[in-house]
């Protein structure tokens, strides 16, 4: 079942594939990232698009935190291992594993299969 736009982005409930992560998170905020920078240092002066990537990067916090918190449950995994991408060097295990693994088939403790 597809979660709705609001569960996707704030919810740390249940669990999304990788496909959802990639086509749904990652792809349109990489791209929004890029466009907003692009516009922002051709606009303002460095201070002030200091500013705005940095609001645009207090928006993104919550949802980017739930979205991880959904592919580690897709993994297996409780929300809690998103904290080893605090451990340098330790961090390029979560980050190999929640963004190329993909999640474990059929249903696990977290939910059913996304």
């Amino acid at each position: 079942m597809q979660p709705s736009m609001s569960e996707f982005l704030f919810s740390a409930q249940g669990r999304i594939s990788r496909s959802q992560f990639w086509l749904k998170w990652a792809l349109p905020v990489i791209v929004l990232t890029v466009v907003l920078e692009i516009i922002c240092f051709s606009i303002f002066d460095p201070t002030m698009v200091s500013v705005v990537i940095g609001i645009y990067s207090l928006v993104l916090l919550w949802p980017s935190i739930a979205i991880y918190i959904k592919r580690a449950h897709d993994r297996g995994r409780s929300g809690w291992f998103i904290l080893l991408f605090l451990v340098p060097i330790v961090s390029l295990w979560p980050l190999i594993e929640l963004l190329f693994v993909p999640g474990t088939p059929g249903d696990n403790a977290y939910g059913a299969a996304a």
